[in-house]
């Protein structure tokens, strides 16, 4: 016993530290590891455009030429010489110059990725604070609702008192109150479940959650802008796009490899003086070497016809990608639409009628003229219809963020 006063105690004093969803955003975007492995990604990717411009390293070239195999000198013959050169290897065609933007694509299309990520994980963070919202609105109307009940059971028994209350009635109230209670218990244990799923993305175990009130988000939306916006600024969009120019200079460079490449090398050669007689010059070489690409047949034609056969699989995934982002446009469009047409239901028509209700069945209870179970029906659905505004609230709340997904319209990302 003791020892659970002193944990209690210890729990008590000790204050976790709360995030808003702000803060929640900022701390993944910083520490997330997988994020972190995209940047260092990135930072790859930069280093490969410093460097794939560059050309092959030379080629020293140390030899020893024409000694006679009968003395091993390098004094009895004329052509016998020593030789140090250097050979570099030139592409044609403007090679590097493809390789630089094939490099710089790819650069692109990394940086892409982990916006697209960024933007995945936001909205993953996002629709899980929400749904802690959610919970706790719903915990506060099951309280608001309890105390109804509560009303209920005092009225059941100043009933008693008087002798026209029944006991009976206490135990079903009692029980409907135990029924509220195991919801909100399910409901903490998915609050839990929340909580657990945001530590995870921002790598923290023990910190507590701000949670601001659910608000109605807006209703209108301009489907063509949406669009429009979506074709060039949704992340997967512009991956396939950058992939397409990317093909396109892989294109080109299948089609330069019909150029030949040109190595160049100078070579100074050195001779020894002869025994007796006249001194030997040292000698300086030049060479050009050209590749020639003989083996087209089998070789560049069939990777070039590989690489525009990829290009056309790129276009289509595009526009598949396209059409598929407009269907979930415009199935976010109407779900907005069915959001506003119920809560206008809900505010203007059910709940104000189902509370004018269920003040009326309170009054006529007390008045002995109206059944208990009467009264906790209408409990029961003024308790839905309440739950189910604020679930409207929220859906509406994620369905504008999904379509920000869609559009690729986070700020904090690109900041």
């Amino acid at each position: 016993m003791i020892f659970l006063i002193i944990l209690f105690f210890l729990s008590s004093i000790i204050n976790l530290e709360a995030y808003n969803l702000e803060d929640l955003s900022k701390i993944l975007l910083a520490e997330n590891p997988k994020i972190q492995s995209m940047e260092r990604e990135v930072k790859m990717k930069e280093l490969k455009l410093v460097y794939s411009s560059s050309l092959d390293d030379p080629k020293l070239k140390i030899g020893i030429n024409n000694i006679p195999v009968n003395s091993w000198s390098f004094k009895d013959e004329d052509m016998t010489s020593k030789e140090i050169g250097i050979a570099q290897m030139i592409p044609l065609g403007g090679k590097l110059k493809i390789k630089e933007n094939i490099a710089n694509k790819e650069l692109l299309i990394a940086k892409e990725n982990l916006r697209k990520e960024k933007i995945n994980m936001l909205f993953e963070l996002q629709k899980n604070y929400f749904e802690l919202a959610y919970i706790s609105s719903s915990i506060k109307i099951l309280e608001d609702m309890k105390g109804y009940l509560k009303l209920l059971i005092d009225s059941e028994s100043a009933r008693i008192k008087t002798g026209v209350g029944n006991v009976s009635n206490v135990v079903k109230i009692s029980v409907e109150e135990k029924m509220i209670d195991e919801e909100i218990i399910n409901l903490k244990q998915k609050e839990r479940e929340y909580l657990k799923n945001i530590g995870y993305m921002i790598g923290k175990e023990n910190f507590d959650v701000q949670i601001d009130k659910l608000v109605w988000m807006p209703y209108e939306h301009n489907i063509l802008e949406l669009k429009e916006k979506a074709f060039s600024s949704n992340p997967e969009i512009k991956i396939i796009m950058l992939e397409n120019e990317l093909s396109n200079e892989e294109v080109n460079l299948k089609k330069k490899e019909y150029y030949p490449d040109l190595e160049l090398s100078i070579s100074y050669m050195q001779r020894d003086d002869p025994k007796e007689g006249m001194k030997r010059p040292d000698m300086v070489s030049a060479m050009a070497v050209f590749n020639i690409p003989l083996w087209f047949k089998k070789k560049n034609i069939p990777m070039l016809e590989e690489m525009i056969k990829k290009k056309e699989m790129v276009n289509r995934r595009l526009e598949d990608k396209k059409n598929e982002i407009i269907s979930k446009i415009e199935t976010m469009i109407g779900e907005i639409e069915r959001i506003r047409s119920l809560k206008l239901l809900y505010e203007d028509a059910l709940i104000p009628q189902n509370e004018l209700i269920l003040e009326t069945y309170f009054a006529k209870y007390k008045t002995s003229n109206l059944e208990l179970m009467q009264v906790i029906d209408s409990i029961r659905t003024l308790l839905r219809y309440k739950r189910e505004l604020e679930a409207l609230k929220k859906e509406l709340i994620i369905t504008n963020l999904f379509i920000d997904t869609l559009t690729g319209n986070y700020d904090l990302v690109e900041k």
